[in-house]
């Protein structure tokens, strides 16, 4: 059992072992190994980007000096937040290989690439790359990679994470390096998932669809004929196109969550208080707040529900980028730059309704670590589906967002995806993008996309594109 991000958490980063250790400890995250680097011959390149600066990644593919007429699909893999690339390309390449073995398909035809974004530590004390390579800092939002943040200010902060994918999925579309090149595929689990989803809703790219649309001009474009599919595996948030949100409650009794209701949210229905014991970073911290036992919907510090505050909790950044698309914000460039600088920001969600985008979601990634307590046994309380619950009789720490304004998406990974969809649905007035369902699995990446389910969204040639 473990998290796909290999580090057993897609949020928990140098900012947070910071906190930890400042409070004494907290419970250590374990390496669970999920992510193994099952294959030793991986190559990290660098590739060129503006002027004198590159962008690192493992791959079957060297972008900036090889052609490879023979590739017609590239996939992109994204880590999560231990950053460990060359376990995703490693695990990729697993995946590639048992795919065209069962379908009798030459490797050949593709380039794996699993970009990696540097943390100045990542770099050791002898690395001659922190000067060259882009590196981030992990602030949120404004040094985070995840929602396409500037690189840090002692790196290159005229560049930013998702401007380097344009210029990666550009690249590819080169007619003369990859001219039978049909799909680009970009993919990512947990943290992963939140890079895919993000860059997915406010890529500077025109959709293919819109490629004869002649008030774009100015954006540029994959090449015509390449397909471009996202496909994004459980993460913890997706981002919002509107004010609405979800109202839910923990039912103690029947212990399970009360039904979903779709209305808008306003800081003034929230109830109060949800931060006591969960802290203003991506997840709870354990002994913030000792006092409050148990935490979440059920602590005492929490604002009862009523009618007047029926939403789980208060928040006034429910909409701030990346949870959303807050005008507001925009008219005051509290954005980051790549959003910031979209060349038709207000049409982005018109566009994310044109690219072919496929969410994943574990049947058993219902876990809410420790958030509701335990029953009389000693026994952590979660849903039932939740995916250690048979075998451990405890659910399991994946350590999601939960952030008020992530709770406000839902109370799991797995009902903020079919959650998201539904409110695709409400907001475009029709069914876009598709959810497709692993069962029998949890928080765990290559239980997702080694199924049949998932090597299909990664591969096949025939996905609904709704």
């Amino acid at each position: 059992d473990g998290d796909g991000d290999g580090d057993g958490n897609e949020d928990y980063d140098e900012h947070d072992k910071k906190e930890d250790k400042a409070r004494g400890g907290a419970a250590k995250v374990p390496l669970r190994g999920l992510l193994k680097a099952v294959v030793a011959d991986s190559t990290i390149f660098h590739f060129p980007l503006f002027g004198s600066y590159f962008m690192p990644y493992y791959g079957s593919v060297d972008l900036a000096n090889e052609k490879r007429s023979f590739i017609e699909v590239a996939v992109l893999f994204f880590h999560g937040a231990a950053r460990n690339a060359k376990d995703y390309f490693c695990t990729m390449k697993t995946l590639v290989e048992q795919y065209t073995a069962e379908n009798q398909t030459a490797i050949e035809k593709y380039a794996i690439l699993a970009p990696k974004y540097h943390y100045k530590i990542d770099f050791g004390k002898n690395s001659s790359h922190i000067d060259f390579d882009l590196w981030w800092n992990g602030s949120k939002p404004f040094g985070d990679w995840r929602s396409g943040a500037a690189a840090d200010e002692d790196s290159s902060p005229k560049y930013n994470s998702f401007e380097v994918l344009d210029e990666i999925l550009l690249q590819l579309s080169d007619p003369f390096k990859f001219p039978n090149l049909r799909r680009i595929v970009l993919a990512g689990h947990s943290a992963g998932g939140v890079v895919v989803q993000r860059y997915a809703l406010v890529s500077h790219l025109r959709p293919p669809d819109l490629a004869t649309d002649e008030t774009l001009k100015e954006m540029k474009s994959v090449r015509h004929g390449i397909e471009v599919r996202y496909v994004i595996a459980n993460p913890s948030t997706f981002g919002y196109l509107d004010n609405n949100r979800w109202n839910y409650d923990w039912d103690p009794i029947n212990s399970e969550w009360t039904e979903m209701e779709y209305k808008e949210y306003k800081p003034e229905l929230g109830r109060r208080n949800w931060d006591a014991d969960s802290g203003p970073s991506r997840r709870r911290h354990t002994g913030l707040r000792a006092e409050y036992r148990p935490w979440g919907p059920l602590s005492p510090a929490l604002e009862p529900r009523s009618e007047q505050h029926p939403f789980i909790c208060k928040t006034f950044k429910f909409g701030d980028w990346p949870f959303g698309m807050n005008w507001t914000e925009q008219e005051f460039g509290n954005l980051v730059p790549y959003v910031l600088q979209h060349p038709h920001l207000h049409r982005a969600t018109e566009f994310y309704s044109n690219r072919h985008v496929v969410y994943l979601t574990g049947q058993n990634d219902t876990c809410t670590d420790d958030m509701l307590g335990k029953d009389t046994f000693g026994n952590a309380i979660c849903s039932a589906s939740c995916w250690t619950r048979g075998k451990k009789k405890q659910c399991a720490r994946t350590l999601m967002d939960v952030r008020c304004p992530a709770m406000l998406e839902g109370p799991n990974r797995h009902q903020r995806a079919h959650n998201y969809m539904k409110h695709l649905e409400h907001f475009f007035g029709k069914k876009v993008h598709t959810l497709l369902q692993v069962d029998g699995v949890g928080h765990d990446a290559m239980g997702m996309y080694k199924s049949t389910v998932g090597m299909d969204a990664l591969f096949a040639d025939d996905i609904p594109s709704q």
